[in-house]
């Protein structure tokens, strides 16, 4: 799976202006903006998956957490701030299934010895079946493609406005203890 990265260049202020709080309060700015600003594309992507798939789309989160399963094996974050976006648990296996789409595949039974399942609505039992596959349904792509820019603009917006409302709470507080 290909990993996607961007980066923000020419925001030299907001870095300087970022420095002047501590790294847990820079790292709490930098997650409340990077959540919102992909709550879009998040929502993009519930709406990409086929109306059918109520499992997939629920699944599809915004978070800075990953699962074990999904984290990428070191659980060393890559950089201060992280944040995911795609689908939980809930929605796996058939989530990958259904962004990158399926070979033709044998299907066998596991332990039962024979398969059941209804085809036209009448009960099949087999001992194989032959799959012809999936398309890709790209759900995640296509939210990727259709949102990439919006999400910079948002975070870059939504980096300063936590960065004036965490200067307010901190001016506040430092008004309070002087009283």
């Amino acid at each position: 799976m290909a990993s996607t990265s961007s980066r923000i260049y020419g925001l030299q202020e907001l870095d300087a202006t970022l420095s002047l709080f501590a790294q847990s309060t820079r790292r709490g700015i930098g997650k409340r903006a990077a959540i919102d600003a992909l709550t879009p594309m998040r929502d993009a992507a519930r709406h990409n998956v086929e109306r059918g798939d109520h499992r997939i789309a629920e699944s599809i989160e915004v978070s800075d957490k990953l699962t074990r399963s999904i984290a990428n094996g070191s659980g060393q974050r890559v950089s201060n701030i992280e944040v995911y976006m795609g689908p939980t648990k809930g929605g796996y296996p058939e989530a990958m299934v259904a962004e990158f789409g399926s070979p033709p595949h044998v299907i066998e039974p596991k332990s039962a010895g024979v398969l059941s399942f209804i085809s036209q609505n009448v009960r099949v039992f087999a001992g194989r079946v032959q799959h012809p596959g999936s398309p890709p349904i790209a759900y995640m792509r296509r939210a990727w493609d259709g949102g990439k820019d919006e999400l910079l603009t948002l975070l870059a917006k939504g980096l300063w406005d936590e960065i004036v409302a965490t200067a307010q709470r901190v001016a506040h507080r430092y008004a309070s203890s002087q009283s």
